[in-house]
């Protein structure tokens, strides 16, 4: 049993004591799981004897009956996991290591079903499997998390019916205590991200959402936490057996470790094996993007950004809204203009409103047949936006776009999406999606611009659970906000997504006047071997980490604060002398950057000068023999 501390109430003791510890591969996590003196399901978490979690009501409500009060448990089974498994993001492959639990419970009722969860080193999942036939309706569940008091709660705002639509606020740090007041509702999109007044970091969120309804946090008082749906108190319908998503809690000490944890990729389901036999198809890369800055404009423009793609040695080009609509004759237009980015080497992808897919009719019909459509052409991915929802019936056309588009070797880019819940392990084709506040955002200016907090901030929040479309990088004077340049370079380091949609006109890249600048860009990977965050990082004051790319290391920093110095260790770097690139910010003006070049090794330092708002970029490639 866990040992009586101040947070623990007279309540919780008593209903504690009958509980039942569970403990993750290295014992860093715990979890208990017990019935309360209301008799209700409960469950607590904790990362070594500090709590996480206090004392939390669980259950799932089916056909008006709610199955977490007036239970009793069962005799738990217990199990363990060990493998590895590649993926495409902050780092090459990742580890799921658990020890598994299953606690049948036992309902008034009659009922039996099962609490399952899966206990990692950097946290817990538990979900509900409720047996039954036929149709069946879940009118909520009282799944909860309780925060200890004085925590800090880093969650997104936007001040418009679209927050919890497209998942595009800004981050910002509220306590716990006023969560139920801080915005017109008191419900929250996930993750939650709780920044420890003693140190260390825990997220709240859900994994593998398929075939139900997405999970929002409604803040309901005493500093907890419950799930709340869309579909509210009418519920929404499923077919026999219910398996909930897992609920989530990553539990860890340190940035570095909440950067590279896989706990929610963990829980979601591996890929079909049939289904994603051959990887090869999925390809990340950087992406030229006309529409932000120019619109869609012509074919024979399309044809010209898939070129200036070429020039930048990037491997796609994408075509957005309006090419449906503007064109005369638009899939002919599409067909050439494939035709002519292959012949450079370029790969197509395209831009598709949901609405027009959504249609579950003769298992998607709609969306099958245009699907069938692009790939005939040669079209390689498509960019599927306007979800602006996560009800059921949105969850089940995400996951049907995935599989339709896995069976025909398309990827996929969503676009006003909620956020990741590890679909890209189920389905690898995904290369990103959005649920960011990003540079797009910053051209609707009525809602004002990206803050350098909240770009400081996205790497340990939104990011932490999976890859972000944030479509980086700007050099328009109206449209870059309280940054700079050197800033906005990092974040292309710093914010992980497989596919990197540039915001930047492609020809202000290529004709830049500090060549450096376009240097970098040629050169830079969207996908890691290896991710480190380094000294001094602090979400939403200072973001700054180094990723390895074969043997060039890349460091990107994003000052979220004021003016400061930062002392650059390069103890990470293997043997040997590396030639480093360094763009940093100017003296004078946010719309421009310092480079140096010079060599450097693992044993060296270097101060480097952070404007407010500002940061830097270093590459630094192996020199001498061995070089890439």
């Amino acid at each position: 049993m866990k040992p009586f501390t101040l947070l623990t109430s007279l309540v919780a003791l008593a209903s504690w004591l009958p509980a039942e510890t569970f403990y993750s591969p290295n014992k860093t996590v715990s979890a208990d799981f017990f019935v309360d003196a209301e008799e209700r399901l409960s469950f607590s978490v904790f990362r070594g004897e500090k709590v996480v979690i206090e004392p939390s009501a669980l259950g799932i409500t089916v056909d008006g009956v709610d199955l977490g009060k007036g239970v009793q448990l069962g005799e738990a089974r217990e199990s363990s996991f060990s493998g590895r498994y590649p993926m495409l993001g902050g780092k090459a492959e990742a580890e799921n290591n658990y020890q598994g639990i299953s606690i049948p419970v036992i309902h008034p009722s009659g009922l039996t079903y099962l609490l399952e969860a899966r206990l990692f080193d950097e946290g817990i999942g538990y979900r509900y499997l409720v047996p039954g036939e036929g149709s069946r309706t879940v009118q909520g569940e009282t799944s909860s998390f309780t925060v200890p008091a004085n925590t800090p709660i880093w969650h997104f705002e936007r001040k418009n019916g679209w927050k919890l639509k497209s998942y595009a606020g800004w981050w910002m740090k509220t306590p716990i205590e006023e969560m139920p007041t801080v915005s017109k509702t008191p419900t929250q999109g996930f993750p939650l991200v709780l920044a420890e007044p003693t140190g260390g970091y825990t997220v709240l969120t859900e994994a593998a959402v398929f075939n139900y309804s997405g999970m929002r946090a409604k803040a309901i008082g005493n500093r907890t936490f419950q799930a709340d749906f869309t579909e509210g108190k009418k519920g929404f319908e499923l077919e026999g057996l219910i398996t909930t998503p897992w609920r989530t809690v990553i539990t860890v000490d340190t940035l570095d470790q909440l950067v590279n944890q896989t706990v929610v990729q963990n829980l979601a389901p591996a890929p079909d094996p049939e289904l994603f036999e051959d990887l090869s198809w999925i390809q990340p890369g950087w992406t030229a993007w006309r529409w932000q800055l120019q619109g869609v404009g012509l074919p024979k423009d399309q044809v010209n950004f898939a070129r200036y793609a070429k020039e930048l040695s990037w491997p796609f080009s994408l075509i957005d809204d309006g090419w449906e609509i503007y064109w005369d004759q638009p899939w002919e237009h599409l067909k050439e203009i494939v035709a002519q980015a292959e012949k450079s080497g370029i790969k197509i992808f395209v831009w598709k409103r949901w609405g027009d897919l959504r249609n579950p009719a003769n298992n998607y019909q709609d969306l099958r047949e245009w699907l069938d459509k692009i790939k005939e052409i040669g079209v390689v991915g498509v960019k599927v936006d306007f979800f602006d929802a996560e009800d059921l019936a949105t969850r089940r056309g995400e996951e049907a776009v995935l599989r339709e588009s896995a069976k025909r070797q398309l990827m996929i880019n969503f676009h006003g999406c909620p956020k990741a819940t590890g679909e890209a392990r189920t389905y690898p084709n995904e290369v990103t999606r959005e649920g960011i506040r990003g540079i797009e955002l910053n051209f609707i200016r009525r809602e004002g611009l990206l803050t350098p907090e909240h770009n400081a901030a996205l790497p340990f929040t939104r990011l932490a659970v999976g890859h972000g479309d944030y479509t980086p990088l700007t050099f328009q004077p109206g449209h870059i906000g309280d940054v700079t340049i050197a800033h906005q370079l990092a974040t292309c380091i710093l914010y992980t997504s497989p596919m990197q949609i540039m915001n930047a006109i492609p020809t202000n890249l290529i004709h830049y006047p500090i060549k450096e600048v376009t240097d970098l860009m040629k050169s830079m990977p969207t996908v890691w071997d290896e991710t480190r965050v380094l000294p001094g990082s602090e979400i939403g004051e200072l973001a700054v980490m180094a990723r390895r790319s074969g043997d060039s290391w890349y460091v990107g920093a994003l000052n979220g604060g004021d003016a400061k110095e930062y002392d650059l260790d390069l103890n990470f770097l293997g043997e040997g002398t590396y030639e480093a690139l360094l763009l940093h910010d100017h003296e004078v003006s946010n719309l421009v950057v310092t480079p140096q070049t010079f060599t450097t090794k693992a044993t060296e330092k270097r101060i480097i000068s952070l404007a407010a708002g500002g940061g830097f970029t270093l590459r630094l490639r192996k020199a001498g023999p061995g070089k890439e």
